[in-house]
C-alpha cells in the first residue's frame, strides 16, 4: 500500500536500470542514458516526465495521470494504464505501444523511424491529424476522413501524429 505522498520525485541515471514500484507523488521525472525505466503500480497525480537515451520505457498500472511527456532515442515505449489526460510522446528509432482504458483529451506523437500501436476505447471521440513521409495509418475504429484529418465520434479531443518513417495503428 502507498502510505506517503510526495510532491516531486526526480531520478537521473547513467548505465543502470531504474525500477520504481508503488510510489505516490504529484510529479515524477526520470532521465536515463543507457538504462531501462520501469514504473508500475504507482499514483503520479499530475506530471510524468521521462527522457531516455538507449533504453526502453515501461509504464504499467498507474492511477489517473494528468500529463505525460515521454521521449526516447533508441528505445521503445510501452504504456498500459487507465487514463492520461494530456500526453506527448517523442521517439527516434523506437516503437511505441500504448493501451489506455480511457481516451486522451490531448495527444501528440512525433516519431523518426518508429511505429505507434495505440489501443483506445471503442467510444473514441477525437479529431486526429496524421502526417507522414513514408508511414501508413490504419484503424478499426469508425472514422470520417477530411484531408489529413480523421474524425472519430464527435471529434471533441485533439490528436496530432507526425511520423517520418513509422506506421500508426489505432485499435
Amino acid at each position: 500500500p502507498i502510505e506517503y505522498f510526495l510532491d516531486e520525485i526526480d531520478v537521473d541515471s547513467i548505465s543502470s536500470c531504474v525500477n520504481v514500484d508503488g510510489i505516490a507523488s504529484r510529479n515524477f521525472e526520470c532521465n536515463t542514458i543507457s538504462g531501462e525505466i520501469k514504473l508500475s503500480n504507482s499514483d503520479i497525480s499530475h506530471n510524468l516526465v521521462i527522457d531516455s537515451t538507449s533504453g526502453n520505457v515501461d509504464v504499467d498500472n498507474l492511477a489517473y495521470l494528468d500529463e505525460a511527456d515521454i521521449s526516447t532515442i533508441s528505445g521503445n515505449i510501452n504504456i498500459d494504464t487507465k487514463k492520461i489526460s494530456k500526453a506527448e510522446f517523442d521517439t527516434t528509432s523506437g516503437d511505441v505501444y500504448i493501451d489506455v482504458d480511457e481516451e486522451f483529451n490531448e495527444f501528440e506523437f512525433e516519431s523518426i523511424s518508429g511505429n505507434l500501436d495505440l489501443i483506445l476505447p471503442q467510444s473514441l471521440s477525437c479529431t486526429l491529424e496524421f502526417e507522414s513521409v513514408s508511414g501508413d495509418f490504419s484503424t478499426n475504429h469508425p472514422a470520417s476522413i477530411n484531408g489529413k484529418k480523421y474524425i472519430f465520434g464527435n471529434g471533441e479531443n485533439d490528436y496530432n501524429i507526425e511520423s517520418v518513417s513509422g506506421d500508426v495503428r489505432i485499435r
